[in-house]
């Protein structure tokens, strides 16, 4: 992703993306990766407001694996007091939550193209596993034959 897209990211989620959150991803899933940090964060205002405890979620790597987005995050709850474990709220099932935003999120990723965001495809058969459109395919491809000397 490119650092004006990434630092846009930041400025718009500080809670979630700290500096030390890696994105290696293309320009194509920002919105996506946008769509995901609003619920996520959405999600942590509610949740924070209803239960009266502060959640952190720190994402620590955003990066394209075998044609998907992955999406790591570090988590964990603060209590003032804990007496009775049993009366901190039920982390599990408000992460549970988040951990469904990001596994949509990631789903989602097999659909859209890495580099422009328009409809894609991931090709399971192929040696090397992208998502991508027709056109950024082809143009990828041609670059590529023309690296190699190769034509078709």
């Amino acid at each position: 992703m490119t650092e004006e897209l990434e630092t846009k990211l930041r400025k718009r989620w500080p809670n979630l993306l700290k500096d030390q959150t890696s994105i290696e991803c293309g320009d194509g899933w920002y919105d996506l990766i946008d769509l995901a940090c609003r619920a996520i964060n959405s999600e942590i205002t509610v949740r924070e407001n209803y239960e009266k405890v502060k959640y952190n979620i720190v994402v620590a790597q955003i990066k394209e694996k075998f044609g998907g987005m992955r999406f790591y995050y570090d988590s964990f709850a603060e209590s003032a007091t804990v007496e009775n474990p049993y009366d901190l709220p039920s982390t599990a099932r408000g992460l549970g939550i988040v951990d469904g935003v990001i596994r949509m999120a990631e789903l989602y990723s097999y659909h859209v193209c890495e580099n422009c965001g328009n409809r894609g495809d991931c090709d399971p058969k192929a040696r090397i596993h992208r998502t991508e459109c027709m056109a950024c395919y082809t143009m990828r491809r041609d670059a590529e034959d023309d690296q190699y000397g190769q034509t078709a």
